[in-house]
């Protein structure tokens, strides 16, 4: 099986979904349009094979890719 891996971009988005914080705040945090987030996060679920937000953050954890 491949190996799944994130850009430090993606392993931020979701390191920011699991501290509570909205995409919109995500967005604000690292200085890039709300929509470039948007987009990031829908490849992070097609990444990850997951549809919501917990189980974005869940598998992520799982897999190493934040802590």
């Amino acid at each position: 099986m491949d190996e799944i891996t994130l850009t430090e971009q993606q392993a931020v988005i979701v390191a920011g979904i699991a501290d509570g914080l909205t995409m919109s705040a995500v967005a604000e945090n690292i200085g890039r349009p709300y929509e470039t987030i948007k987009d990031d996060y829908k490849r992070i679920q097609n990444i990850l094979g997951v549809r919501t937000q917990a189980a974005v953050v869940a598998k992520a954890i799982r897999d190493g890719l934040i802590s």
